[in-house]
């Protein structure tokens, strides 16, 4: 209901929307890394812009088919 109530009124308001989300990271950083089939044991650290090491993180090994794709995700939140 609140869903349709706002697109009414943006409708009729015909105003920009001026919200904000304060809560989004002011950073994101993706990598992707092309591999062959195999045994991989995945370790990542994350330095701040000062190279300072903020965290270590260490994936369990892990196997990789021909043609598979694999996601790993990881939340940093720290000091620059």
């Amino acid at each position: 209901m609140t869903g349709l109530i706002t697109k009414v009124y943006g409708v009729v308001s015909e105003q920009a929307d001026k919200r904000s989300w304060r809560t989004l990271p002011g950073e994101i950083q993706l990598t992707r890394i092309e591999v062959p089939p195999g045994s991989y044991t995945l370790a990542v650290n994350y330095y701040s812009r000062g190279g300072a090491l903020l965290v270590h993180r260490s994936f369990d090994t892990f196997q990789l088919r021909a043609g598979q794709t694999r996601f790993f995700c990881q939340r940093v939140v720290g000091s620059s």
